[in-house]
């Protein structure tokens, strides 16, 4: 055990010490490669027509995916907002789309394949024209969950000239509306679902659409009478082919699988199971179906041909690993059962001896299986070798279900005790645990003498050094004072106060709001209330503060100028917004293409530095918001760095990770070189 902690530290070292070289280097390199000749002051780009792409993919698993008509390329979307286009034949990373503001819910290429339609769930719908990798057009829905879309036609021969979206919107808990494309005006709204809608279709050949919500429902709508032309429902329901097909079971024959085609257009197929069908699990490109029945047994179908391909005992608890080439299960005798889905053949039995396997789930990469026990632990296994890897401590009661994070490291189960745990399944130690989600954060402070550890309510003082632990505070701490002398907290009831470490006492109360940041005097504090905005406050002060202007939206770190004359966001919405501190104005607003998680300034204010979800390190000029910069580690120590002028630095053997796109031709760097306008502000920084 202290073996693998320490091993487990030292490469936290060495990725630390990796990190640093990358910006020491960095950071040196602006001011040693040759001037050449200046950028053009007009807008033009420095790269002429053609656009640098870094063959960086998406900072999580993608949410979601669509392939082109074609099948050139594959568009992808995730978490950090950015959507990204692949070719398919080169396997390289074609375009990378920025502009979204939130999380992207749903993709979907043009009929030719020359534009992508993303949806956001905020409610904006971007058609995006692939050649030149701009938006060419926005919608905004209004429905403020957006689910799914698709792009078509409801009359023969009109071509693609409409767009259907589908989701939730205030009054109706499920809701479609058909745009028209052109004029982005609408053209109708389509309700009647009790729960979100999450899949929307066009059906050509009946003039009509389709959609299917979580409330267990496919329904068909006639465009041209705005009526409701066909409902089908199922107490159970999973989509079998990447063409719409869906599998519904549970009415009115509770045995009965059917498979219908997009938007239950017309019967497919059905089949039977020996008694009520309990729970499916699907696997759409292969067009493979898992059931499980009261009888306790789970089969697996072609659902499409309606053929059985075997059968076996099992709990309840299965699913599919993310590459589709095992399914797991567990079984009556207490383990868990690694089969091929193609042909049922076992793969590996982890031997768990569990009291009762309760659910199941695969790791990002598949090389691990998590297991909830009716016991209260959670065990982690090896998928290739069947072994035991860590058991995770107990909850007080069976764990209900147990789930990977993207970054293939954590894990969080759920209790029937109702508390939530997050795991590191590498260190083996819980990393929060709560009824509801609680804030963990450790901060040191300026001189370095403390650690502050906050706990969910309160936070504890500890000699740095020792760890010792020499004094208790109220609140979690959030930040420090310039001097180290005071700190921020934040109480149970959300409210704000300052507290001063000499003899941690509360000397000022400050109402509600998070994030929040102490100037490096101590004298003012900025507080963000969403969605009311961030205000400015004298600290010892009634008042209401000074409100900043265009700041309703949800701010993720603030940070203060060290003469306290600008202020700075960091915001979810893919913006950091810059003001004046002294009068509330607006000075910039600073684009990343996903959530902006931190800023700070330069100890001079002279340098902004952001960072976010998309991966870039970014720098701007404090005072007005300029861009200086931009960078990215592609791997290890590792870097590529962009200046707005055109001149781009590299580690050597980052060179790989960086082409051009002109058009629909992608370029590797050295093939590149011939075609800009300025290669020699192209270089390598050794």
């Amino acid at each position: 055990m202290h073996e693998r902690k320490i091993g487990f530290m030292g490469n936290q070292i060495r990725h630390a010490k990796n990190m640093l070289q990358a910006v020491i280097v960095l950071a040196l390199s602006i001011s040693v490669v040759p001037q050449g000749r200046a950028a053009s002051k007009n807008k033009q780009s420095p790269f002429g027509n053609m656009v640098p792409v870094v063959q960086i993919g998406h900072r999580s698993a993608p949410r979601c995916m669509a392939f082109s008509p074609n099948g050139r390329f594959l568009a992808s979307a995730g978490n950090d907002y950015g959507i990204r286009v692949w070719s398919i034949k080169k396997k390289i990373l074609f375009r990378n789309l920025v502009g979204s503001h939130s999380l992207v819910s749903s993709l979907v290429f043009s009929k030719k394949g020359s534009y992508l339609f993303s949806a956001e769930r905020a409610g904006t719908v971007t058609m995006w024209d692939l050649t030149s990798g701009k938006a060419v057009r926005k919608l905004e829905t209004g429905l403020p969950d957006l689910e799914c879309m698709a792009v078509g036609s409801t009359s023969k021969g009109s071509g693609f000239q409409t767009i259907l979206t589908g989701g939730s919107g205030p009054g109706a808990p499920g809701k479609a509306i058909l745009w028209q494309l052109a004029s982005g005006r609408k053209l109708a709204e389509f309700t009647g679902h009790e729960a979100p809608v999450e899949r929307v279709g066009f059906l050509p050949r009946m003039n009509m659409f389709y959609t299917a919500s979580a409330d267990r429902t496919v329904r068909v709508w006639n465009p041209a009478s705005l009526k409701l032309e066909k409902s089908l429902s199922g107490r159970r329901i999973a989509p079998v082919g990447l063409g719409g097909e869906t599998a519904l079971a549970g009415e009115p024959d509770p045995r009965e699988i059917r498979v219908v085609g997009p938007g239950g257009s017309r019967l497919i197929t059905s089949f039977k199971v020996e008694s009520p069908v309990v729970d499916f699990a699907s696997l759409p490109a292969a067009g493979l179906l898992a059931v499980e029945d009261e009888g306790g047994e789970i089969s697996l179908f072609d659902a499409l041909k309606a053929r059985k391909r075997w059968t076996s005992k099992g709990t309840g608890a299965m699913t599919f690993s993310p590459q589709g080439d095992k399914l797991a299960f567990g079984s009556n005798d207490g383990t868990i059962k690694l089969v091929d889905p193609a042909d049922g053949s076992m793969k590996e039995e982890l031997q768990s001896s569990m009291k009762g396997i309760m659910d199941i789930a695969f790791s990002p990469k598949g090389d691990r299986v998590a297991a909830a026990d009716y016991d209260g632990t959670t065990w982690i296994f090896d998928s290739a070798s069947g072994l035991k890897l860590r058991k995770l401590m107990r909850h007080h009661g069976p764990v209900l279900s147990v789930s990977y994070a993207p970054n293939d490291r954590f894990v969080t189960t759920a209790g029937e005790d109702g508390f939530v745990r997050v795991f590191d399944t590498i260190a083996g130690k819980a990393l929060a645990k709560g009824r509801a989600p609680g804030v963990v954060r450790a901060l040191y402070s300026p001189d370095g003498r403390w650690l502050i550890v906050s706990l969910g309510g309160y936070s504890n003082v500890r000699d740095s050094l020792h760890g010792k632990v020499v004094s208790k505070l109220a609140g979690d701490v959030i930040g420090f004072s310039g001097d180290g002398r005071y700190v921020l907290a934040q109480e149970a009831g959300k409210r704000l106060v300052i507290i001063r470490l000499d003899d941690k006492e509360i000397i000022h109360h400050l109402g509600t709001g998070s994030p929040s940041a102490l100037s490096a005097t101590g004298r003012k504090v900025a507080i963000a209330h969403f969605p009311k905005g961030v205000i400015v406050k004298n600290v010892g002060e009634d008042g209401n503060g000074l409100a900043m202007n265009g700041s309703r939206c949800k701010v993720l770190d603030l940070a203060w100028s060290g003469d306290e004359s600008r202020l700075a966001a960091a915001c979810e919405d893919a913006l950091v917004r810059l003001w004046n501190a002294r009068t509330g104005k607006l000075i910039a607003t600073l684009k990343h293409s996903g959530p902006v998680r931190a800023v700070a300034f330069s100890p001079s204010g002279k340098i902004l530095a952001t960072g976010g979800d998309d991966g870039w390190l970014r720098l701007w000029n404090g005072r007005d918001g300029k861009p200086v910069l931009k960078a990215i580690g592609v791997k290890d120590h590792e870097f590529i760095c962009i200046r707005p002028d055109g001149r781009i630095i590299y580690s050597a053997d980052a060179a790989r990770f960086l082409r051009f796109t002109r058009g629909l031709e992608s370029l590797e760097l050295p093939r590149a070189l011939r075609f800009l306008p300025n290669p020699e502000l192209i270089a390598p920084i050794e």
